[in-house]
């Protein structure tokens, strides 16, 4: 439940470690704890607006050398009194009229939020995941909407069963399978091609080309096309969640009985 309660943090630009001033303050003998304590400076005068000193009442009782070691056990007196002197010369802190020490620009290094406003944020966050969300299922439900209807296009112009334009140099009987089942595929799988250029896919679908490729070289089979393009659509869209999609393929490509004629050669 939110309280109202506000919560502040310091605000350093990804230049904070570059800048001259602490470029100078790292260059000294004890240059790593001086930038430390200047940080803790901020930190401890987030409820006094930057000015070192503690309010009592209605009354502010100004910071000294003493008091701040006190508070910040880890450093000695000395080390104190030369940091406040570096940060008064170097313009990072400044004393004031009343006798206050103040951190310069101390509203540009300190940001602030109530605990209702950051359950507010957390809220606009989580819903805009939502919306994305259901977003990306949408987008996700219209491609495979597309690519199935590829079945239904293709219905009227069913491929013959043996290809008879394939016009292969016959070196060796090996590598004219391989060219084979490499024609074969492209050819079986073209006329889907066009459905994953127009949904920004080509990458994946020539990958996933290239292992059913070797899947079947490795087989010596070609699931029909149908099939073909249902394996298709499982690896683009990672629909059975596999680590190793080329051994997947493999396997499909085994233990299916229904293939093409032409390519179930079982050659040795």
């Amino acid at each position: 439940m939110a309280t109202g309660k506000k919560f502040y943090w310091i605000k350093l630009r990804t230049s904070f470690l570059d800048s001259e001033k602490i470029d100078f303050l790292l260059s000294q003998k004890n240059g790593a704890n001086y930038v430390v304590i200047y940080q803790m400076l901020c930190l401890k005068t987030i409820n006094t607006g930057g000015e070192l000193a503690t309010q009592i009442g209605e009354v502010l009782i100004p910071f000294d050398a003493a008091k701040i070691q006190r508070d910040f056990k880890h450093f000695d007196i000395d080390t104190i009194r030369v940091a406040l002197e570096l940060f008064k010369k170097l313009g990072l802190i400044y004393e004031q009229e009343n006798g206050i020490i103040k951190i310069a620009d101390f509203d540009e290094l300190i940001g602030s939020e109530t605990d209702y406003a950051a359950q507010k944020r957390k809220q606009r966050i989580q819903t805009t995941q939502v919306v994305e969300n259901n977003q990306l299922l949408e987008q996700k439900n219209d491609i495979d909407n597309q690519v199935d209807n590829v079945e239904d296009i293709k219905e009227d112009s069913k491929v013959d069963s043996t290809v008879e334009n394939v016009h292969i140099e016959i070196r060796d009987k090996s590598i004219e399978y391989r060219d084979i089942y490499r024609e074969n595929i492209i050819y079986l799988l073209s006329s889907s091609k066009s459905i994953y250029s127009n949904l920004k896919l080509d990458k994946q679908y020539e990958e996933t080309l290239m292992m059913m490729i070797k899947a079947a070289q490795v087989t010596k089979k070609i699931p029909k096309q149908g099939r073909l393009e249902d394996l298709m659509k499982e690896i683009i869209f990672d629909r059975q969640d596999v680590c190793n999609k080329q051994g997947y393929l493999i396997e499909c490509f085994k233990h299916e009985e229904d293939c093409e004629s032409f390519v179930n050669t079982g050659y040795p």
